[in-house]
């Protein structure tokens, strides 16, 4: 997937994905979701609608995004959590605790 089309489903919110259930072809909408995780933010596209197991891998595939769908997080192929974690935009600030100086007589 290009960065032209993660732009756009950024910028949209969701992303509209054929995927077929029942033997039916269907149109059905992802939402883009970020879940904050201990080591970062990582989106995820989220179906409220049922979807089959092998339809979400495809979709990962399709899309670059990780998907989840019920109880079941599926993820393109050779990537891990760690692959998506987004990096804060803006400054970042570093505190540095103060110093004390003393002089020894």
């Amino acid at each position: 997937m290009t960065n032209e089309l993660k732009d756009q489903i950024f910028k949209q919110g969701y992303a509209m994905v054929r995927v077929r259930v029942a033997g039916l072809r269907q149109m059905h909408r992802f939402e883009l979701v970020i879940e904050k995780t201990a080591n970062g933010d990582i989106p995820f596209l989220l179906s409220k609608l049922y979807v089959p197991n092998m339809e979400l891998i495809k979709v990962a595939a399709e899309t670059g995004f990780p998907v989840r769908c019920k109880d079941v997080v599926v993820f393109p192929s050779g990537k891990a959590p760690k692959d998506f974690i987004m990096k804060p935009k803006g400054e970042t600030i570093n505190v540095d605790a103060p110093v004390i100086e003393a002089e020894i007589e």
